[in-house]
Parts: structure tokens; C-alpha cells; sequence
């Protein structure tokens, strides 16, 4: 301000007296100058431009060179100037760095400027990815891709509960079912029904149009179930109540279930080793390599977590578990289940990242939680009862998993969190 003198041993910055000039600046008879810019102090303290020249890299010059423009006397890189950002007298704030013209917010390691404000890319629903990536309603953004958002916590009450039996033996059923829907199917041989979670109660279907053999498992997608068996793709209809074949010529598979990922394309595992995936918009079918060819009533489910298929191809084998990306292909081998012996038939998602499965036959009914974050089995309250050899298992919007052992038609539930 005027008449406002610093005290001895001080000088003039930036309107403050301060005890010595910042870098890059000199002090010229008790005031900070930029020998670089100032065309009274341009290369030296006292060194004046005349009046039509302008003081750029502490030379005074006719004009500003390449690159700079003049700004009140001053030659400015209006590309990197924090003060003169694109334009002059534009100046960033503090949080802000002057990048191509630009004031760009600096934003911390992990983080990227979205409009100006700094979004993690890998969990921001509306920066899902890349910035202005938006997630489609009931999606979150998980390492940078959107996804269903988890329904389960992986946590589990501690004793399962007896439910009405199966009406047939040897029955699979349906996988992970849609929110608000209440029931299930199960499916064997030429029998299909339908159970009601609050009424307890079993509805026998239309017949189905061949034998499915045993433990089936169809994939639920909207209004409709899909089957592969034997060499075809089997559609039952829920509210028609009636069978088609959409689609033959595929490979053969036998006594294997049949998955849905979110975006509805279908899933098996053939006889010869192969995943098979069947795109029900086009009709198109493609086949995975994954280089397992001991093939026996092959397990498959899907989670949404991991954007992975999992599949047990060989039953009764504990090492033969491996997932398949359908989107790179790629396959990845998954620790063993810890129970010794070999995978039993059940096997199935909760579709909020844990599968489910168990092993052979033991008095305490094993049942195990599979992790696909951590990769980690965990053992969860058994049945109470041996399971046989065999079975079936899916998990319900209503919050629990159901199991059926294989040497008879009981049923059990265990409640999931949260």
C-alpha cells in the first residue's frame, strides 16, 4: 500500500515484506523483480526496455517469441502460465495447474480430472472407467468396469433348514434367480417344476420336450429358462408354459448345468472341453478353448464380481476347478477345494462374488464358500447330514441358498446375509 516501507533487512514481494526474494527472483533496490520478464529490470536490476520493446527471457526485445504473447508488457506462455492460462490475465487457483491452455485440477496418484474435479476411475459409477462413463441403474463401478452391485456379504446363518421335499429324484436347478421373483425351477429326466419359497409348495410344468438326464440346471434370463443338452438349446417360456429349440448343431454336452451372465448370454461346458456361450438377441454361438478334456457331469457357474465363468469339469475331481474370461478368453486355474476327495455336484453363485459347492459324501453334510475377490474357500455350517454323492444347489433373491443331496429328494435352506 502506499507509504507502507518494509523494515530494514526486508524487501518488497508480491505487495508483503518478506526477509529475502522467492527463486527466480532479484532483489532490486528492496523489491523482488523477474529479471526474466520485467521490463524495468530486464536481465539486470535498473536495465529499462524502451517503450516499444518488451522484456522476454531477460532480453529486451522488439517483440515476444514463438510461442509467447504479450501480456501487459510481459511476454507469457499462455499454454503454461498459471497466471495467464490460455488467456492473459486468466489465472488457475491454487489447486490448479495451467496444462495446454487449460487449468487442470491436480489431482493425487490414482485419481484423474474429470471436468474439473478429480474422480476415481475405478469406482465412480459416473466416472466408471474413463470420465463421463455412466453405470446403467443398479450397477457400481469395480476396477473400472460397471457392474451388478452385490446382493450378498458372504456372511450365512448357522443351521440350515428343512424345506418341502423335491418332488423327483436327481434333480438341478435353475441359477441365481432375478430380484423379486420368489421361486426356482429344478429339472430331471422329463420332469420340471416349480417351487414357491413362501408357500413351500412344488407346481409340476409342462413336460419337457426330451430327457435332460440328470442334475440339468437351466439358466434363468427374463421370461426364460435355457437348457443345453445333447447336441440342442432348449427355451421353456414362464409365462406360456411351453417348450422350443432356438438353436441345434452345437456340441454335444450331457449332465452339465447351463448359466447366464448379466448381459443374458448363456453358458455350458460341451463333452470335448469346451465353453460354449450362446447369444440369444442374435442366435450366435461361440466355443472357448480351455484345454480340459476329461469331461463328467460338468459344474459351471457365473459371477458378475469377476466378469468370470468358474467350471468344474470333471466330477468327483478336486484340482479340475478353473475359471474362463468371455471376453479375452483366458484361462486361470483356481486353488483346490481344501475338503480331500473331489468336487460333489452342487455347485452354484450367489451372483455377489462366492460360488458354493461340496464335497464327497460325509456324516456332517460339508458345504463350502468360494471367495472370487480373495480366492480363498471357507467352510460354512454343514448339513447336518450326509449329502451323498450328487445334488443340486442355487441361490434366491429372497436371501438363501437351497441344497439337495443326492442319494434322496430332501431340501434344505441356509439363510445368506445380509
Amino acid at each position: 500500500a502506499c507509504g507502507r516501507a518494509c523494515a530494514a533487512g526486508q524487501v518488497c514481494s508480491d505487495s508483503a515484506c518478506v526477509t529475502s526474494c522467492g527463486t527466480g527472483l532479484m532483489n532490486c533496490s528492496g523489491v523482488c523483480r523477474d529479471l526474466t520478464s520485467d521490463p524495468s529490470n530486464c536481465g539486470a536490476c535498473g536495465r529499462a526496455c524502451g517503450a516499444s520493446q518488451l522484456c522476454s527471457s531477460g532480453t529486451c526485445v522488439a517483440s515476444c517469441g514463438t510461442g509467447l504473447t504479450n501480456c501487459s508488457g510481459v511476454c507469457r506462455d499462455l499454454q503454461a502460465d498459471d497466471a495467464n492460462c490460455g488467456a492473459c490475465g486468466n489465472a488457475c487457483t491454487a489447486a490448479q495447474r495451467c496444462t495446454t491452455g487449460r487449468c487442470v485440477t491436480v489431482c493425487t496418484t490414482g485419481q484423474t480430472e474429470c471436468s474439473g474435479v478429480c474422480r476415481d476411475l475405478q469406482t465412480d459409477a459416473n466416472n466408471c472407467g474413463g470420465c463421463g462413463t455412466v453405470c446403467p441403474s443398479g450397477q457400481v463401478c469395480r476396477t473400472g468396469v460397471c457392474r451388478p452391485s452385490v446382493r450378498f456379504d458372504g456372511t450365512t446363518a448357522s443351521s440350515w433348514e428343512a424345506r418341502t421335499a423335491v418332488p423327483f429324484g436327481t434333480p438341478g436347478f435353475s441359477d441365481c434367480s432375478p430380484a423379486g421373483s420368489g421361486f426356482f425351477y429344478g429339472l430331471s429326466s422329463s420332469s420340471f417344476s416349480r417351487f414357491n419359497e413362501s408357500a413351500n409348495t412344488w407346481t409340476t410344468l409342462a413336460t419337457p420336450p426330451t430327457n435332460f438326464g440328470a442334475w440339468p440346471g437351466p439358466a434363468w434370463v427374463g421370461d426364460f429358462l435355457y437348457v443345453f443338452n445333447t447336441t440342442s438349446l432348449y427355451r421353456y417360456s414362464i409365462s406360456a408354459n411351453t417348450w422350443t429349440t432356438p438353436a441345434t448343431g452345437i456340441a454335444s454336452t450331457s449332465g452339465n448345468l447351463t448359466v447366464h451372465d448379466t448381459a443374458g448370454d448363456i453358458y455350458s461346458f460341451t463333452n470335448d472341453g469346451r465353453l460354449v456361450r450362446y447369444t440369444p438377441s442374435t442366435g450366435a454361438v461361440r466355443y472357448y478353448t480351455t484345454g480340459h478334456t476329461s469331461v463328467s457331469e460338468p459344474r459351471v457357474a457365473y459371477d458378475p464380481v469377476s466378469g468370470l465363468v468358474y467350471v468344474v469339469a470333471n466330477f468327483c475331481d478336486v484340482n479340475d476347478f478353473f475359471a474362463v474370461n468371455p471376453t479375452t478368453g483366458a484361462v486361470t486355474s483356481m486353488p483346490a477345494l481344501p475338503r480331500s476327495g473331489c468336487f460333489n455336484d452342487p455347485f452354484c453363485s450367489d451372483y455377489s462374488g462366492h460360488l458354493y459347492a461340496v464335497g464327497p459324501p460325509d456324516g456332517s453334510g460339508d458345504v463350502w464358500q468360494y471367495n472370487t475377490v480373495t480366492r480363498a474357500w471357507t467352510a460354512m455350517p454343514g448339513l447336518g447330514f450326509s449329502h451323498g454323492f450328487n445334488g443340486g444347489c442355487t441361490v434366491t433373491d429372497t436371501g438363501y441358498l437351497y441344497l439337495s443331496p443326492g442319494d434322496d429328494t430332501r431340501m434344505s435352506r441356509l439363510r445368506l446375509g445380509p
